[in-house]
């Protein structure tokens, strides 16, 4: 007699609390150790986007400033190659303001987050984390943990949470029938209003 399937192990990335939030964004302010390192964790605060192939590789031509939109293109993002979509991402005032920083730091690069190192390459995979286990967080945040933070934040001020869905680029499912495809326009006012509020929430944080 068989017996059932093993319960597949989900591994729960680390985040922190709400409360404890507020700490951690004044801490990226103060980090010093390398500029781009600090303001590529505050454009990870002001996108939440995945870490790896969306941030670190984001280039300055994926950026429209007067639209205040980032275009990733879709063979950067998460998932089957076949289904993978361009992600497009609200660009609030905090977003900005961290940019323009960048440009004066990495103008001369294609790559908005260019090491300080090797001109012509983005800085290293493991640059969230590296830096959080310098501030003391080591075991208590992930980069996978901002998203898990503004998620919570969104759903609990009452944002639409299929918005919030297609803001963090995930699938929409009904049951297990999948509601269409995403596209700019999707849910695009109300992603918009999410994300200024969450970059005013963010400049609160940082002049509080």
């Amino acid at each position: 007699e068989r017996g059932l399937p093993a319960v597949p192990h989900v591994r729960h990335l680390a985040a922190v609390s709400g409360d404890e939030f507020p700490q951690l964004v004044r801490d990226i302010d103060v980090y010093a150790i390398n500029p781009v390192v600090r303001l590529g964790m505050f454009l990870m605060l002001a996108s939440f986007v995945r870490t790896g192939e969306e941030l670190r590789k984001a280039k300055w031509e994926e950026f429209d400033w007067d639209a205040r939109v980032w275009t990733i293109p879709s063979i950067r993002m998460k998932g089957k190659f076949a289904t993978k979509r361009v992600h497009f991402v609200p660009l609030p005032d905090f977003a900005i303001k961290t940019l323009a920083a960048l440009m004066e730091i990495n103008g001369d690069s294609e790559y908005v987050l260019a090491s300080l190192y090797s001109r012509h390459k983005p800085v290293n995979g493991n640059f969230i984390l590296d830096a959080l286990e310098i501030m003391g967080y080591k075991g208590r945040m992930t980069g996978h943990g901002f998203r898990s933070v503004a998620s919570t934040w969104f759903n609990e001020r009452g944002f639409n949470p299929d918005a919030v869905e297609v803001q963090l680029s995930h699938k929409i499912e009904s049951g297990n029938a999948v509601r269409g495809a995403y596209n700019r326009a999707r849910y695009w006012d109300e992603r918009v209003r999410m994300m200024d509020a969450w970059g005013a929430y963010l400049e609160e944080i940082l002049q509080g």
